[in-house]
């Protein structure tokens, strides 16, 4: 993820004016890249991008169920995929340069409610999400 040649891209600045606030959505994306490529994606979009513009993010990690979440790093190593889980402090570091917004960083099967509900008890979960703005 280059976002020096995504955001001065032909294609893209023919249909977005990056003068105005956008949003970039890093859904199931960054768990592909080691920590220093992670940081630097999101560090380029934050410098490169409008302030008020939007980050949606989610992000692999093992703090819900580290032993079935290893197990899945294993397949997709064995298929020839790479996944970089994170823990919640390594997740939210990815954020310097933008402001969360509330809830904050948070389980995505507790991101509608804020919390945890019996639909989705703790565990539930196998991604952190967050949104947050370009200041």
């Amino acid at each position: 993820m280059r976002p020096e040649g995504i955001l001065t891209s032909p294609a893209l600045l023919d249909v977005l004016d990056l003068t105005q606030p956008v949003g970039v959505l890093a859904h199931a994306v960054l768990h592909e890249l080691p920590d220093q490529d992670a940081h630097a994606a999101l560090h380029g979009f934050a410098r490169g991008l409008a302030p008020g513009s939007a980050l949606s993010l989610t992000r692999l990690t093992t703090d819900f169920s580290s032993t079935a979440m290893s197990r899945v790093a294993g397949l997709c190593r064995t298929a020839g995929l790479t996944a970089f889980l994170r823990t919640r402090s390594q997740v939210t570091s990815l954020f310097d340069g933008w402001e969360l917004m509330d809830p904050g960083l948070t389980a995505t099967a507790h991101g509608c409610t804020g919390g945890r509900t019996a639909a989705h008890p703790a565990g539930a979960s196998a991604t952190y999400a967050a949104i947050a703005l370009n200041t």
